[in-house]
């Protein structure tokens, strides 16, 4: 029986390795995945770290049912610059429950007045915040989309730069960069951070307009002599810093988080070497002599 060969590279860090073995293995870039919860969550930076990736999903608008659809949430990818140890606020947008609009933003159902059903709920933005935890703090930003009438009218998209209208006549306009969704009738206009109720109706009540950086407008609800007049909510917009990319109605159900980050990755600075500069050694002065003059 031959004996087993074993090749010895060197000494290292006082044990031996054996060759065509690595030294150390390199760890893979964390990613922490955020769901919907109801509530803010926090994600501390680690150690190493002053950049991360972030991707956020908007949550979809409600449907009330009838083959109509829902508008589907935007989504919103960025790199950020951030310190070790530093906490960002976490958001993630929620689909609304009946009448009642998503977390974080989504405007309210209307409600008819002849039979008392509803319309659908817009869906709650998704939003990572850094330096605080107020609406000026959001740093990305995804759009929820619109909730449908309990009529005709598919929800508008969720942004993107910008979300999308609502369908049908009374349907409410998507969240821009500047301003929240134009409503039409009784309609509620979007705003900074949420989106606009929908408006009561006889039989046809309206759907609510998604959060987002700028809310949509929530949709009109018909009177009883215009049952057609009614629609479905508009998407919120997105927002990012300059680099963001965005994608419009993308996401279904409840939003999305997730925060990739790479210890290993360098994206810290480099501190400044603190070796002193090389001098050459000093080199002999050499003196021309001088002339003696005698008297």
């Amino acid at each position: 029986m031959s004996a087993r060969r074993y090749v010895v590279a060197g000494l290292v860090g006082g044990a031996f390795a054996l060759a065509g073995l690595p030294s150390a293995v390199e760890a893979a870039p964390a990613i922490k995945t955020f769901e919907f919860t109801g509530a803010a969550q926090e994600f501390v930076v680690p150690t190493g770290v002053c950049a991360v990736k972030v991707d956020v999903w908007g949550a979809e608008g409600g449907d009330s049912g009838g083959g109509i659809i829902a508008g589907r949430g935007g989504r919103a990818t960025a790199t950020i610059e951030v310190v070790p140890g530093e906490v960002l606020s976490v958001r993630v947008g929620g689909r609304p429950i009946e009448a009642v609009g998503g977390f974080n933003g989504g405007g309210a159902a209307g409600i008819s007045t002849n039979n008392a059903s509803m319309g659908a709920g817009g869906g709650g933005a998704s939003d990572v915040r850094q330096g605080g935890v107020a609406l000026p703090d959001r740093t990305v930003v995804a759009g929820g989309g619109g909730g449908r009438s309990n009529g005709a009218g598919n929800g508008g998209a969720g942004g993107g730069l910008q979300g999308s209208a609502g369908d049908g006549p009374g349907g409410g306009g998507g969240g821009t960069q500047s301003a929240g969704g134009v409503a039409t009738g009784n309609g509620g206009i979007g705003a900074i951070g949420v989106g606009g109720d929908g408006g009561t109706g006889f039989n046809i009540a309206g759907g609510g307009g998604g959060g987002g950086y700028y809310g949509g407008a929530g949709a009109a609800g018909a009177p009883a002599d215009l049952p057609g007049s009614s629609g479905a909510g508009g998407g919120g917009s997105g927002f990012g810093p300059a680099g963001t990319a965005f994608e419009t109605g993308v996401r279904e159900g409840d939003g999305l988080v997730e925060i990739t980050s790479d210890s290993g990755g360098g994206t810290c600075p480099q501190p400044p070497s603190t070796t002193p500069p090389t001098t050459s050694a000093a080199q002999p002065v050499m003196v021309a002599a001088q002339p003696r003059f005698t008297g």
